[in-house]
């Protein structure tokens, strides 16, 4: 019976942990950004390590992050991103998002608003997925490419512009709202 107290008591202290502190891995860290969006809180939650990709990967110019989810009025999302195997600067070879989320924003419409992801790939040549979510939380616009193909996209800026009454300007240039990310770099 004392292991089993001792069990619970572990478990309801790790779950009554804050949301920002570092795991038991002191390599990683959890990082929260939140965004007001319309009255809602929007969060974005990444895992990260505090490791760097070494210069000579293709995605070096990313920080070494495992795993993203965004939380939409309770909704939780993950982007379809896969996972590549990068060498980091202490020399480890890790799985982590070939993708990450560099930006949000709250883009409001006459008939309802939106929240913007941008994701960076890391290098020039590397996809960029920007995204439009519905405040019920559902993906309703993407575009994941490159300067030369594309590697998935979902419903067109016009169909937002009639169903959320967004402006294209608004679609177009997110600068004057824009809610940047910013990582640990080691």
């Amino acid at each position: 019976m004392p292991v089993l107290r001792k069990y619970v008591a572990s478990s309801t202290l790790f779950f009554c942990l804050p949301v920002a502190a570092a795991s038991s891995d002191a390599a990683s860290y959890t990082r929260t950004d939140v965004l007001n969006c319309d009255g809602a809180k929007i969060e974005l939650v990444s895992i990260c390590q505090n490791d760097a990709v070494e210069q000579s990967q293709e995605h070096s110019g990313l920080p070494v992050c495992t795993d993203q989810m965004l939380k939409i009025n309770g909704q939780e999302k993950r982007r379809e991103i896969k996972k590549v195997s990068q060498l980091t600067t202490t020399g480890k070879t890790t799985k982590m998002l070939s993708n990450v989320v560099v930006s949000m924003a709250c883009i409001k419409g006459s008939k309802g608003s939106l929240v913007s992801i941008g994701g960076y790939g890391g290098c020039g040549a590397c996809p960029e997925w920007h995204g439009y979510y519905s405040m019920d939380g559902k993906l309703v616009n993407y575009v994941y490419s490159n300067s030369f193909r594309s590697f998935g996209s979902l419903g067109s800026r016009d169909e937002l512009i009639e169903k959320f009454g967004v402006s294209k300007r608004d679609l177009v240039d997110e600068s004057a709202f824009v809610q940047r990310v910013e990582y640990e770099r080691p």
